[in-house]
Formats: C-alpha cells, structure tokens, sequence
C-alpha cells in the first residue's frame, strides 16, 4: 500500500492527535508512530522530523478532507493504525475512542473493534 507525501502527512496527524488524547503520549506510542515511519521506508531521523513538523502544520480539515478521499484498503489501514494507537498503552480511555469514532465517522472510515484493529496491523 502506497500513500502521497500529503496523505501520508495526514495520517500522522491523527496519529499524534490519538498519541496525545489522553495527556500523556507514552513510550509504547512513539514506538508504535516509529515503526510505521519506518514501514514506509522514512528511517531517517531528519526525514521523520520533517513528517512531524508538516503534521503540525496541516489544519484538521485538510488532513481528514485528505483520508476522506482515499480508497477502501488505505482507509481500513487508516482505522486500524489509530485503534492499535489507541490500544497500546493497554488503557483506553474515552477521550481516545471519542476521537477514534469522529476520525472514522468524519472520513467515512469502516467500523472495527479494538481486537480487530489490532489484529489488521499485525497482518501487515
């Protein structure tokens, strides 16, 4: 599965915005947010510092506008990256599936539990 410099920026910035919903982003979520970088090929110090500045300076809109636009099997990586995000410190609080739900309801995203966002991205 491939994504654009932009969606893929997009995707960070849910994936911050759902690290950082509880207050306290742990270690277990860097890594989780780390690995994926490095999934898609972004291993370079630099080159995830400058993913993270641009996530920081995309708005709300454009970054949702930009997963709503994206087809079925990005958008299920989508819900599943955030739920395994979610999932990872083994607390979920409400805050963290409030904005899993908006995320996956405003973009049109497919429906999934926890388990099953966990095990999608273990399949990857």
């Amino acid at each position: 599965m491939t994504f654009s410099a932009d969606e893929f920026v997009a995707i960070m910035y849910v994936a911050k915005a759902m690290a950082m919903a509880d207050d306290k982003v742990e270690k277990a979520e860097l890594s989780v947010i780390v690995n994926e970088l490095r999934r898609f090929g972004i291993d370079d110090p630099g080159m995830a510092d400058k993913v993270f500045k641009m996530a920081d300076e995309i708005d709300s809109a454009t970054a949702l506008s930009l997963i709503s636009k994206m087809d079925d099997d990005q958008k299920t990586y989508v819900a599943a990256y955030l739920g395994s995000l979610m999932c990872i410190d083994q607390d979920i609080n409400e805050t963290e599936m409030a904005l899993w739900r908006m995320v996956c309801t405003m973009c049109n995203l497919p429906t999934m539990t926890a388990r099953q966002a966990l095990e999608i991205m273990a399949s990857l």
